[in-house]
């Protein structure tokens, strides 16, 4: 079949007509689908559509609309990891390398003290004061279990945790309960991060990493549940104190992961996660530096809409980041070429 529209009947051997309103039905299905990946494959998916359609069919199956639109919309969630799969590859191999080490810290704060709360109130108060535990107990458990090679349930369970998270987050919202969802809402964004590049990584049924990976995780899970015990019991020193990490200043987080994100876009296996790093930084220093209010300098009462601000600059940091990156990927793509000169035969 072709998709230039309705043919004359001629020979046997010649294509069938096709009639113009199923190619316009699937043209429009094929919108649906992101620019990036449209410009590589809509040629593709419409011949493969038009070559598939029955003699005379003059709409898309139900079938075919459901398959459609679920594509587009796996797409749409990818689109944050790299406009083709190469590039999100390498983005998700590293995410779910980085984001374990840096969600650890409030995942042990966290459960630790729910597990406190729960040994002197019960369950129903350690949940109710601490709403983020279900959620991060999950996350843990899934990460466990991909590490011993489990990479589907332990998938499952960390998709889980995000949503339970997500949840929560929207829970405290609806309560007014705004200085820990502003504060919080930072770890949620992690969480689906990092949920979005396990899925993406391990999608084929690949492990992301071996059990020896986890030692590392490990043993900052210990070390913060260790320190954080301390605190909350007072069997030890506060972390606050433990060490002068705690007393960091605004400049000295800043300088090193900025300079951390421009290492990283020099190299092509790296370049694609900065985006997504990027925006999760500015929502972790937004939350706590005062711009609009923080845990630090609440110099206001919280609003619904600080928490709706802080995901918004989020998302622009995201976006700024991701053009640049694509920016410098096309440049760095015209330069190989530039350098190999024409091709000739």
């Amino acid at each position: 079949m072709s998709a230039a529209g309705p043919q004359q009947a001629g020979s046997a051997d010649e294509a069938l007509p096709v009639v113009p309103v199923l190619v316009r039905d699937y043209r429009r299905l094929v919108r649906l689908f992101p620019y990036s990946y449209r410009r590589e494959h809509e040629a593709e998916m419409l011949g493969h559509l038009l070559d598939g359609a029955r003699p005379e069919q003059s709409r898309p199956s139900w079938a075919e609309r459901r398959d459609l639109v679920l594509a587009a919309v796996r797409e749409w969630l990818v689109v944050p990891l790299g406009p083709t799969p190469g590039r999100r590859r390498s983005a998700a191999t590293l995410l779910v390398l980085v984001l374990p080490l840096l969600l650890m810290v409030p995942a042990a704060k966290t459960l630790v003290a729910a597990a406190v709360t729960f040994g002197d109130r019960g369950p129903w108060l350690a949940v109710s004061s601490h709403p983020f535990a279900p959620g991060w107990a999950l996350w843990g458990a899934g990460l466990v279990l991909v590490l011993c090679g489990r990479v589907r349930a332990g998938r499952v369970l960390v998709v889980a945790g995000t949503v339970v998270s997500t949840v929560a987050l929207g829970v405290l919202v609806g309560q007014d309960v705004l200085l820990a969802a502003y504060v919080e809402a930072v770890w949620v964004l992690g969480l689906a991060v990092f949920a979005l590049a396990l899925v993406e990584r391990t999608r084929t049924g690949e492990r992301p990493f071996g059990w020896r990976w986890g030692i590392a995780p490990a043993g900052v899970a210990v070390l913060l549940a260790a320190l954080t015990w301390g605190e909350f019991t007072g069997a030890g020193p506060s972390w606050r104190y433990a060490s002068p990490f705690w007393h960091l200043t605004t400049g000295t987080i800043v300088v090193p992961v900025v300079v951390g994100l421009v290492v990283l876009v020099v190299f092509p296996a790296t370049r694609d996660a900065v985006p997504l790093l990027g925006g999760i930084f500015a929502a972790f220093m937004i939350g706590r530096v005062g711009i609009f209010g923080s845990r630090a300098y609440p110099f206001y009462g919280y609003e619904r809409v600080d928490v709706a601000v802080l995901l918004l600059v989020a998302a622009a940091t995201f976006l700024a980041l991701r053009w640049t990156v694509d920016r410098v990927a096309e440049q760095v793509q015209a330069a190989r070429a530039r350098s190999t000169g024409p091709t000739t035969v």
